[in-house]
């Protein structure tokens, strides 16, 4: 999106909420790829942004992906922040997830909702399945009038109703001028910033955010006043990331992010690595090679480029900097300590095993702000 004008003229944050496994990642990935991907719980929250246009308006979703798992609950709970839709997803073959609409998740959204007018859409989910089906339409089309929603079954499969349900629940939200306002508000804001030639209007990220504790308020000061998504938790490895095209992307390594490392890493042992992206584009180059090993060398960082888009030493990154890991001991011990602790939870039949378990924190500069608040 170029500073004279937008792509989108309205911008809407919807959430997707239910039990775990009711299909809301498939409903996601369905609706923005047209196509069904083999999908494992989401852990956290994930999003996708939709660009789409709907009664003549050219619109921007970002769609909110929660996790069902009650473990993930307090987490979760922050995201309703802002939203003008929310869509209810229950799955049509399973009983439980339809019951506990009721039971769990209409008093999660008057609990945690902050907009009284949003737009509420009640879904079952998985009607390719009618021959399992244990929820009748009519119980469905009950419940969404007395949690006073719209409502839609379909299927992320064969994708029955799934572009419907998200154009209907957008058209819905036009109609209420109060949330039109709110997407008009953000696209002005966003107006307002400087923007690259070659930002992408798309984005897929998922990420966690744990707090020690619930008034830890220093985390959500984070994402929600910077552009950045930092991560304060105990890690074991930092990857920090610059454009070789960029060359203030590669300074602010300096200015910025390194006091940044120092600042939240609470585990000094951690291993941190420095990353030129983008070589594939090397007649654009704006950073050598000799200043990167130049800087990690300062910094103390392993140093590698590579390209997303070309795979030229991807794996190799993730690979060295999970070997360095392993040469400290102190790190052995926590991910061993984690596996241990995972060993002593209930696990399902198909969950893998790990040798150790780390945790990571890209830091990259981010394309989109409000994308990235919750």
């Amino acid at each position: 999106m170029s500073s004279s004008s937008a792509q989108y003229d309205l911008s809407f944050k919807i959430l997707l909420i239910g039990d775990s496994g009711v299909g809301k990642s498939s409903l996601l990935v369905s609706f923005v790829s047209n196509s069904l991907e083999d999908i494992s719980p989401t852990i956290g929250v994930d999003f996708k942004i939709k660009q789409l246009t709907v009664g003549g308006k050219r619109l921007k979703l970002t769609i909110w992906d929660t996790a069902g798992q009650e473990r993930f609950r307090t987490l979760t709970s922050s995201y309703y922040r802002g939203a003008q839709g929310i869509i209810l997803v229950y799955d049509v073959t399973r009983r439980d997830t339809f019951t506990s609409l009721l039971d769990i998740w209409a008093k999660e959204v008057e609990r945690y909702s902050t907009n009284q007018d949003c737009v509420k859409m009640l879904i079952g989910n998985k009607v390719d399945k009618d021959s399992e089906r244990f929820v009748s339409k009519e119980e469905g089309v009950a419940l969404a009038k007395e949690l006073g929603c719209l409502f839609y079954e379909c299927s992320a499969t064969t994708l029955e109703n799934v572009h419907k349900c998200f154009e209907e629940i957008a058209l819905k939200i036009m109609e209420v001028p109060s949330l039109v306002e709110e997407g008009s508000t953000i696209v002005t804001k966003n107006l307002l910033k400087p923007k690259s030639e070659d930002q992408t209007t798309t984005m897929d990220i998922s990420c966690v955010v744990v707090k020690e504790k619930e008034d830890d308020d220093d985390l959500e000061d984070l994402i929600f006043s910077r552009i950045y998504l930092i991560i304060k938790v105990k890690t074991d490895l930092f990857f920090t990331v610059y454009d070789v095209t960029r060359r203030d992307t590669f300074t602010s390594l300096l200015d910025m992010w390194a006091k940044e490392v120092e600042r939240y890493s609470t585990n000094q042992d951690c291993v941190k690595m420095l990353i030129g992206n983008k070589v594939d584009k090397d007649l654009e180059r704006f950073v050598s090679k000799e200043e990167g090993v130049a800087l990690a060398k300062e910094l103390g960082c392993l140093f590698y480029e590579c390209s997303a888009t070309t795979l030229e030493n991807v794996h190799k990154c993730f690979e060295e900097i999970a070997l360095k890991i392993m040469e400290v001991p102190s790190l052995v011990e926590e991910g061993s300590t984690i596996v241990t602790k995972n060993l002593l939870k209930p696990k399902s039949e198909d969950q893998t095993t790990t040798m150790d378990s780390f945790s990571c924190v890209v830091v990259k500069e981010k394309e989109d702000d409000d994308d990235l608040e919750v």
